[in-house]
């Protein structure tokens, strides 16, 4: 992230995409953001659903490890870890 540029809030918090993987940031992005549906791919990392490694393409599987350590980091907690948070989340969608 370029030094004058701010972070986005997500619940009043700052979320810095940078340590994910360029390109699953946006979907990360409209997730957290907008609430938006990720795929079920992406519902099963966020669920800690261990099926996403059946589920997700190879170069996902391989990513996970850093997805992981970036959504322990920089995630907020109640939007993910499991089923009932991740359709919680999605829920919230325009409020």
């Amino acid at each position: 992230m370029a030094r004058n540029e701010q972070a986005p809030l997500v619940d009043g918090e700052p979320i810095d995409y940078s340590g994910l993987p360029e390109n699953y940031r946006e979907i990360m992005r409209l997730y957290f953001e907008g609430h938006c549906d990720p795929g079920t791919g992406w519902r099963a990392i966020l669920s800690n659903d261990l099926n996403a490694l059946l589920i997700c393409d190879a170069e996902t599987a391989v990513s996970l490890p850093k997805i992981l350590i970036w959504l322990h980091n920089h995630a907020p907690s109640h939007a993910y870890g499991s089923v009932e948070r991740v359709v919680d989340w999605m829920r919230r969608q325009g409020l």
